[in-house]
């Protein structure tokens, strides 16, 4: 899944002509799978108490994050309520 992460990433970036910042502030236009991590590293996939499994980012989320997700074909929404614990008697 990792290389394939990179993949659809990287074609994104060549069909729209563009490069992305990545961290150490270094523009490429064929980011590997581990600095594209890197970016994305604190979003999650979580279930909404109404259904479906969604991406879920805290709410300090950066837009590069956002961006390689949306380049890598996949929808964001950002959901973030925190976590809540129920506790048992």
């Amino acid at each position: 899944m990792f290389s394939v992460f990179e993949r659809r990433v990287r074609l994104a970036l060549a069909a729209a002509k563009q490069r992305i910042l990545l961290p150490g502030k270094m523009w490429s236009e064929r980011p590997t799978g581990k600095m594209l991590l890197d970016l994305v590293g604190r979003i999650a996939v979580c279930r909404t108490p109404s259904g479906p499994w969604r991406l879920c980012s805290p709410p300090n989320m950066t837009g590069r994050a956002e961006e390689v997700v949306r380049l890598a074909g996949f929808n964001f929404e950002a959901i973030y309520t925190g976590v809540t614990t129920t506790s048992s008697p």
